[in-house]
């Protein structure tokens, strides 16, 4: 059985992805080339995308925006939840997302944060999840 949870990496997606993204030869060009898809993917809002409901795209979305948030070394993140891996991999790389990658995990969040389905299906995880990283990335709820 996976790792299953509220936070950002209690997910065997967001896991896996976040493992991705460190072993990314260029972890920039693979977080932004993501997170085009998905916000070009959703262009007329979330829950009217091919992507809503998806669970497993979420969960990577959010893996992104939180790796984005920790290479701003933004401490408000609790990083006991981040595996030791990725956090290994923070530490040594020392990743620093471009001001676009920034502009691009906002804009994922707030379109996340705009899901009647998400705010309604797992009001939990909207809460404890995604509006942190929406104040760690600087916007603001809705």
């Amino acid at each position: 059985m996976g790792d299953w949870g509220i936070r950002v990496f209690q997910d065997d997606h967001a896991i896996d992805f976040g493992t991705d993204i460190a072993e990314a030869v260029d972890p920039n060009a693979f977080i932004e080339k993501f997170l085009r898809s998905f916000l070009g993917a959703t262009e007329s809002g979330y829950d009217r995308s091919e992507c809503a409901e998806d669970w497993s795209t979420i969960r990577r979305v959010l893996a992104a925006c939180e790796i984005v948030c920790l290479g701003m070394s933004r401490l408000g993140l609790d990083m006991a939840s981040v595996p030791r891996a990725i956090r290994e991999w923070l530490a040594t790389d020392k990743f620093q997302p471009s001001s676009e990658i920034c502009s691009l995990a906002l804009e994922s969040c707030h379109r996340l944060v705009r899901s009647d389905w998400l705010r309604t299906d797992s009001p939990e995880m909207w809460e404890k999840t995604i509006g942190p990283l929406l104040a760690e990335l600087g916007g603001r709820y809705a």
